[in-house]
């Protein structure tokens, strides 16, 4: 299956998901419950028009893509994810905004502080790996209005304020209602309604 189709099912399996309808992977299965990045790149670009709030907190449409240093699975989670996203981003506007996406590891919050001066984050989005760092992630992100995505359920319960997972066969996207709140977005009750609430 050529990387374009696979990337059109990937659109397509986030417009299923959007209006509510049960649509299993026609790819691999995820491994470690983290969906594959064409899932990841197609539900995000879906999602991030419900966040009402967005283009208003920041100058960009950027999505800093974090992986853990030293950590290969991490660092080719984020490629492959930054990859995809640059598959759909010429062209694409989010709420007004151009989408780009960059790769970049996380060095702790005074780099990452330094790294949004410089390119001004939209969404953070937290490869496998981060775990642990995810509550610092979180806090840098909270002061500067920017959106958390997590690839694992795990990150939300550690304050991120979305996450897109693999369950049984099918993606789920699961919301950190408190989470997103304090990082200052405004998700669309059409929106909520389709994802797991965690709170």
């Amino acid at each position: 299956m050529s990387s374009r189709v696979v990337f059109r099912s990937a659109l397509a399996l986030a417009g299923a998901l959007l209006v509510g309808l049960p649509v299993p992977f026609v790819t691999a299965p995820a491994r470690a419950a983290s969906l594959p990045a064409q899932f990841q790149a197609g539900l995000l670009v879906r999602m991030l028009p419900y966040d009402k709030t967005l283009a208003e907190r920041t100058d960009s449409m950027r999505v800093g893509v974090l992986y853990a240093p030293g950590n290969a699975d991490s660092e080719a989670a984020a490629a492959a994810l930054v990859a995809q996203i640059g598959k759909v981003a010429p062209g694409k506007r989010i709420q007004g905004k151009p989408l780009e996406a960059d790769k970049l590891p996380f060095g702790g919050k005074a780099d990452l502080e330094a790294r949004h001066k410089q390119e001004a984050f939209a969404v953070l989005f937290l490869s496998p790996g981060l775990g642990p760092q995810t509550a610092q992630i979180v806090q840098v992100a909270r002061g500067h209005g920017i959106l958390t995505v997590g690839s694992l359920r795990q990150n939300v319960k550690a304050g991120a304020a979305v996450a897109l997972v693999a369950e049984g066969d099918n993606p789920k996207i699961v919301v950190n209602v408190a989470a997103s709140q304090a990082t200052g977005a405004a998700f669309s009750s059409a929106f909520l309604s389709l994802a797991e609430i965690m709170n």
